[in-house]
């Protein structure tokens, strides 16, 4: 009965894991995307000052969140290679379990600021876009 839940509790761990992995790429492209989409479709000129600050600010938010998002995906694999080592030690002692490894403090902040930079980017799309369109000169 508890090997049946140890093994559950194996299992989920790896789909999360994969999950994880899968999200954080997939905000990578995306801010990777848009960034080169927005720099591309920039207009020769934005007459409104706080437009151009709106539109600086997404698009270093959006290079941060790939940062950190790549930095997130990091440690995924840091995580898998300190877990085989673990595991090799252990066969070669003969013991059994992994252990714990504690996530450092830089990965789960690099994952925090994935989501406030992402925040950050969509929020100052939304700015850029309404100072452009709805305003008729510097505020």
């Amino acid at each position: 009965m508890i090997e049946q839940q140890i093994q559950e509790l194996h299992d989920a761990g790896l789909e999360l894991n994969k999950l994880k992995t899968s999200f954080f790429n997939k905000i990578t492209a995306f801010s990777i995307g848009l960034t080169g989409l927005l720099i591309g479709l920039k207009p020769a000129s934005i007459s409104v000052y706080n437009a151009k600050i709106a539109f600086l600010t997404s698009i270093i938010c959006l290079a941060l969140c790939a940062l950190f998002s790549l930095l997130a995906q990091h440690y995924e694999i840091n995580f898998s290679k300190q877990k085989e080592a673990i595991i090799r030690k252990g066969i070669e002692s003969n013991t059994q379990g992994i252990g714990w490894i504690n996530k450092p403090l830089i990965y789960k902040a690099a994952e925090s600021l994935t989501y406030i930079c992402l925040t950050i980017s969509i929020l100052t799309l939304i700015a850029y876009v309404y100072l452009l369109e709805f305003t008729n000169g510097p505020i």
